[in-house]
């Protein structure tokens, strides 16, 4: 019989889920895939874990290292195979790692910090109380992250070339959604990162907040629109703003004048 313990977290080092697998033997676990990076460790017996044509096997006291958006699946090799598992989130996002890179990794067992890690994911074994663990588990992880920034960023990767990266994306990613109002979450989402982490970058890159950004590429938009002669109701719906009032609230407090100005100017 299958038995899953689980608690999610919203920290920084962002921790998504923690929790512990006890499986039967045989057991085969749903191929599935998520947006934040997970560790396997194996607390009792052996397990195989697929990602395409990728395996690793996981022995009784070793950690696996799983990339975001990697499409795998783990098979306990013997009756009472015991599992922790954590996930989480920091500044290395999938779409950072090389080409064609891989998307499992075993963690190195003399690395410095690592035995730390997994002796709290063993001591998690058989917990329903994972929240206690959380403060510890986010200390434990800063080596893991150091690791992927120093061994397993992209060929040029440098932290500039990684912000830029990220900046451009989400520059991007606000330019395709002006239709309605995107939060910082969500883009971090996307991009596999933290949002702490996304706004620092962002910030100090551009000079100015994600929000004040969306803010500007809205106005910049309903700037044309109106000088190209759209009603401004019509603006304000495509812009995704609640009401057009609110829109020429906007409007005003970014230009100085309302946007029915701006159409009466243009007539002129």
């Amino acid at each position: 019989m299958l038995t899953r313990y689980q608690t999610e977290f919203d920290l920084y080092i962002r921790l998504e889920l923690s929790g512990t697998l006890k499986c039967p033997a045989g057991w085969k676990g749903a191929e599935h895939r998520h947006a934040f990076w997970e560790i396997l460790f194996s607390a009792e017996g052996e397990f195989d874990v697929c990602a395409g044509e990728q395996t690793q096997h996981l022995e009784a006291g070793r950690a696996l290292l799983i990339a975001p958006m990697t499409e795998h699946f783990s098979t306990a090799c013997e009756e009472g195979a015991t599992m922790s598992y954590v996930g989480f989130r920091c500044e290395t996002g999938r779409e950072l790692l090389g080409p064609g890179a891989a998307g499992l990794w075993l963690l190195p067992e003399d690395a410095a910090g690592f035995s730390k890690l997994t002796g709290i994911m063993r001591e998690m074994t058989g917990s329903r109380d994972f929240q206690q663990y959380g403060g510890r588990l986010i200390q434990a992880l800063m080596p893991v992250t150091a690791w992927l920034n120093e061994r397993h960023v992209s060929r040029d990767g440098h932290a500039g070339s990684q912000k830029n990266i990220l900046c451009r994306k989400t520059v991007k990613y606000i330019r395709s959604n002006l239709h309605r109002f995107v939060t910082v979450e969500e883009i971090a989402s996307s991009l596999y990162v933290t949002p702490h982490y996304l706004g620092l970058v962002f910030s100090s890159s551009m000079g100015q907040t994600i929000l004040k950004f969306q803010q500007a590429a809205k106005m910049e938009r309903a700037s044309a629109l109106v000088r190209g002669g759209m009603a401004i109701t019509d603006v304000s719906n495509s812009l995704g703003y609640s009401s057009p009032q609110y829109f020429s609230k906007c409007f005003k407090s970014y230009f100085g004048f309302p946007p029915n100005r701006m159409k009466a100017n243009k007539k002129d």
